[in-house]
């Protein structure tokens, strides 16, 4: 398994996935930023519903292509 941290600093990186709902988005927020402030973690935003994900990725368990669809906030 590889470290889930940010190779040039050593710190955690947190992906935040979200269907922009407002009670999950501010859950999402509250959690991410107690990491951020506890480890220095790095934030990723991703928008579950810029993603699609054909059934047989999902179904087999292949992460898609992210990065044109990441935003990074710190």
């Amino acid at each position: 398994m590889t470290n889930p941290t940010d190779r040039n600093n050593g710190t955690p990186v947190v992906w935040l996935l979200t269907d922009n709902k407002a009670g999950h988005r501010s859950q999402l927020k509250g959690l991410g930023n107690r990491l951020r402030v506890l480890t220095g973690a790095s934030l990723h935003w991703i928008d579950a519903s810029e993603v699609s994900v054909p059934v047989w990725r999902a179904l087999l368990g292949i992460a898609p292509t992210l990065m044109p669809n990441c935003h990074r906030r710190t």
